[in-house]
């Protein structure tokens, strides 16, 4: 875990197991692990807690603990998804084995009546959103988590931890900065300017930031390096 409450588990195939020397656990075992762990997180403070997940985790063995602890979970199901409706109690018991499911419920039908659709605005950060921040977007595709070259299972578990706390320090310098500090884009007349700093805007601004105090920490402010320091700036624009 790292210093933002982030939790990760390293998924190993069953075929690897033996040579690491760890008991094999599946994708679904390792999310209710985390899932416990965010309950009680937010038991304490009593909040409570949503998971947001893919279509990867609609399974039995995952929805159902989450949801005996009380999570919300919001995720996506296959269309051809084979759900069935609460099974209504009979007064008189009859003949043959009792059902264990209600009639099956078909999505199409669903998504095909628009009356059952309900539109919600979503706050982040105190401003309406039509998307969800992910942050493991942000740590793949910016701090290539994953993709370091490392054979030991060890070592791939410290360059993942490195890779949060990298995201988590980062987030934490850029908390109280403003986005006219944070990013400026000017030079992009086609982007909007009024749109929310995503974390490569808060890397480029740290660097920028490093930049420009070992510059002037080397050469001062005099008046003597007027010129280099304009030239510096231009350089500043193309390096971050």
């Amino acid at each position: 875990m790292d210093s933002s409450g982030q939790l990760a588990r390293m998924y190993v195939k069953a075929k690897d197991v033996k040579a690491i020397g760890v008991s094999f656990k599946s994708k679904t075992e390792q999310a209710v692990e985390l899932a416990k762990w965010a309950y009680n997180c937010c038991k304490n403070p009593g909040r409570e807690l949503w998971i947001v997940t893919d279509g990867g985790f609609t399974r039995a063995s995952f929805l159902k603990s989450v949801i005996k602890m009380g999570v919300v979970v919001i995720t996506r199901l296959r269309k051809d998804a084979a759900l069935r409706a609460l099974l209504k109690q009979v007064k008189g018991r009859k003949r043959g084995r009792p059902r264990k499911y209600g009639k099956r419920i078909k999505l199409q039908n669903i998504v095909n009546n628009r009356d059952r659709w309900n539109k919600v605005k979503a706050l982040l950060y105190g401003e309406e959103e039509i998307k969800i921040e992910q942050n493991f977007s942000d740590i793949k595709e910016i701090k290539w988590a994953g993709q370091q070259q490392v054979r030991a299972m060890g070592s791939n578990i410290g360059t993942f931890h490195l890779n949060l706390w990298l995201h988590s320090l980062v987030e934490l310098w850029a908390w109280d900065k403003s986005a006219r500090v944070l990013c400026n884009r000017s030079d992009s007349p086609w982007d909007d300017a009024n749109r929310r700093p995503f974390h490569a805007d808060k890397c480029a601004a740290l660097r920028r930031e490093v930049l420009k105090r070992t510059f002037f920490e080397t050469f001062g402010h005099s008046r003597k390096n007027r010129k280099i320091a304009r030239q510096f700036y231009k350089l500043l624009k193309l390096a971050a």
